[in-house]
């Protein structure tokens, strides 16, 4: 009796994995395999949104520095009347000698309908281009792409005294929210306004 029940034993630990046990594990299989692909496609979207996010923020760092670096020490700044080819804003800025001795340059930048931002400077009044064509825009570089006015905004640049407000939203395109600026640049005191270059621009 004794070896006939080891023999049983025996045989019932060798029978394996059943049928129902089987089905327990597969089940277990695909819902933890359905967890760990949630979870990896949730992290690789975020990913591919913060990497959006940060490029739209470099690029509208790109235009906010290039606009402070000629209003600091501009002598004027003008936001001329929008047009076809979109809204300028032209600064009169110098650089100065450690003696106070300025040069000074015309300077321009345009937001483009098209979302494109050009900036260009000259030793002469910058006239706008009278379209957004290559030939037109011979002379003027493209400093990014993507800017419109920030939502609540009647226009991208507003000069009141000596500070001017920049408002723009830079896009992340579909991968993640625009990139928002809202700042005011004020004109430093100068030493002076005369010099080289031109009276005015």
């Amino acid at each position: 009796m004794t070896e006939q029940s080891e023999s049983t034993t025996a045989r019932s630990h060798d029978a394996g994995i059943g049928l129902v046990e089987l089905l327990i594990y597969a089940m277990l299989l695909a819902i933890v395999s359905s967890i760990a692909g949630s979870l990896l496609i949730t992290g690789l979207t975020s990913q591919r949104d913060i990497t959006a996010m940060g490029s739209a923020t470099s690029r509208a760092q790109v235009v906010v520095a290039s606009i402070e670096d000629g209003v600091r020490t501009a002598s004027s700044v003008s936001v001329p009347t929008a047009s076809a080819v979109g809204q300028r804003l032209v600064t009169r800025t110098g650089t100065f000698t450690t003696a106070g001795v300025a040069t000074w340059e015309c300077r321009s930048w345009l937001i483009a309908p098209t979302g494109n931002v050009y900036y260009r400077s000259a030793q002469t009044a910058i006239a706008a281009p009278n379209n957004l064509s290559a030939a037109s825009l011979a002379g003027w570089s493209l400093l990014t792409e993507g800017v419109t006015a920030a939502p609540g905004s009647t226009a991208p640049f507003a000069v009141s005294g000596n500070t001017l407000s920049v408002s723009i939203q830079v896009s992340a395109g579909s991968d993640g929210a625009p990139a928002l600026v809202n700042n005011r640049i004020s004109k430093q005191s100068l030493p002076t306004t005369s010099g080289t270059g031109p009276s005015t621009c």
